[in-house]
């Protein structure tokens, strides 16, 4: 009976699972980030010549949970944006060009004066380019996996047996070899990263002092500013445990 049980043991650990997914890429553009989604801190009115539009500025107005669970699974832009709101204040740009011809557009419109501070749009350079959460689903995929892989050698199945009739000088072995290449040094196609990295993406990509509007024509866009504000609440400190922006 022992060794019945044993061989459904070894059969079951023999069968690997799929790595979980660890990568992904998430976009801030005009579509996906909506204003009637999120918290409007303030609408700020813009003009330029025959360009007249608006800066809605955005932060994250998800609930306690949605915090606490942000730092397991970032996995769409409202979740990604919780992280984010710390940090950074995002602005949805949407102008209008009313004239017949092209129309120049100064970046410099889009400097912003909120509550005494100046808010400068970043540079694109200086985005941040991910989000990074310790992989709990995908090292645990790891773990099963390793222990699979290894538990179908030769050398394993006679150290089980042998330690069913006492000696388990094999096992021992076998311990200090699992302990020496744990989950995340383990090579092959079966091991996800112990870091899930969510790349952002932003539809601002121009460095230049000014943008060419087509006539006749709306145009969005979204910025990033500085979040020149102290945290308010314990929500706040929620996310700076499990993730990382970088």
């Amino acid at each position: 009976m022992k060794r019945k049980s044993f061989f459904i043991l070894i059969f079951l650990l023999s069968q690997c699972i799929l790595p979980d997914r660890d990568k992904q890429s998430i976009s801030f553009n005009p579509d996906t980030v909506r204003d009637e989604k999120l918290d409007v801190i303030k609408v700020i009115q813009i003009s330029d010549h025959d360009i007249k539009g608006k800066i809605i500025l955005l932060k994250s107005d998800s609930d306690f949970v949605d915090h606490l669970l942000s730092n397991f699974v970032v996995d769409n832009t409202e979740s990604a944006l919780i992280h984010l709101s710390q940090d950074y204040l995002v602005g949805l740009i949407i102008i209008e060009n009313e004239s017949d011809d092209p129309e120049p557009f100064s970046i410099r419109n889009l400097n912003l004066q909120l509550d005494g501070k100046m808010l400068i749009p970043l540079k694109p350079a200086d985005y941040p380019k991910q989000v990074r959460c310790f992989n709990w689903k995908g090292t645990t995929k790891n773990f099963y996996n390793f222990v699979a892989i290894s538990a179908v050698t030769v050398y394993t199945v006679s150290a089980m047996f042998g330690c069913l009739e006492g000696r388990c000088e094999g096992m021992e072995y076998l311990k200090k070899e699992t302990d020496s290449q744990p989950p995340s040094k383990a090579g092959g196609n079966y091991f996800s990263d112990l870091n899930f990295v969510t790349t952002l993406e932003f539809s601002y990509n121009t460095e230049s002092e000014k943008v060419l509007i087509k006539p006749k024509s709306l145009s969005k866009g979204v910025v990033l500013y500085k979040n020149p504000f102290p945290p308010e609440n314990i929500k706040d400190y929620l996310t700076k445990g499990n993730c990382t922006i970088k």
